[in-house]
């Protein structure tokens, strides 16, 4: 790791990079639905599933929360049933992007009006419309989140 901001991450993640446009690396690419670059994974290794999922470059204070929630979908024995749904939205995402707002709506009607994942599940289920094609409807919700 080259920045000291993310020395308490240390020996919870393998650090992987893929060339996007490398033959030997389609097939982690397709498994995963990778469709745009840069989009980042936390995968479980006990069963190879998605814990999170971050589409795009991301700040270090985005970084560090991404991190977080990650290992925290790896390595939490309970969650709340809202970040269980973000976390499948996050797994549906890229292949699934039905799905995945589904998910992402589902968390956001469980979730309580101060849950700290409101604004990435908000932002995520504008990327999944984005993703689904419901171009129209990603814009509104976008809008009216943004007005909040």
């Amino acid at each position: 790791m080259q920045s000291a901001d993310l020395t308490r991450y240390a020996g919870q993640f393998v650090w992987l990079e893929l060339n996007f446009d490398k033959a030997e690396n389609q097939a982690f690419l397709t498994k995963y639905g990778a469709v745009s670059t840069p989009t980042f994974y936390i995968i479980d290794p006990k069963d190879g599933h998605v814990a999170a999922t971050q589409a795009g470059a991301m700040s270090l204070s985005e970084l560090q929360q991404f991190l977080s929630r990650g290992a925290h979908n790896v390595f939490s024995k309970t969650q709340h049933t809202a970040d269980a749904d973000l976390t499948r939205g996050d797994a549906n995402i890229a292949k699934h992007p039905k799905e995945a707002v589904t998910a992402y709506r589902e968390a956001l009607h469980l979730a309580p009006a101060n849950w700290p994942r409101r604004e990435l599940a908000e932002a995520s289920l504008t990327t999944a419309l984005q993703a689904a094609r419901e171009y129209q409807l990603c814009a509104k919700t976008a809008a009216s989140e943004a007005a909040e």
